[in-house]
């Protein structure tokens, strides 16, 4: 997933969906972990021993 995240750093006006298939197929996530789900992401890619250097991220999210 780092490796994902720093190729959108170098991009503009992309996002990451999770809970969507490579198929495009949605499945979605049970809303009960999504906000845990938005939080440790964000806490992983800000913790300089994951991704250096680290970068400051939105955790916006629209449901459907």
């Amino acid at each position: 997933m780092y490796e994902t995240i720093y190729a959108f750093l170098n991009a503009r006006g992309r996002a990451i969906l999770l809970g969507v298939k490579d198929n495009e197929n949605i499945i979605g996530i049970t809303k009960e972990y999504i906000s845990s789900i938005k939080q440790d992401f964000v806490t992983a890619v800000n913790n300089p021993s994951k991704l250096s250097p680290t970068v400051c991220l939105s955790s916006e999210g629209i449901f459907l």
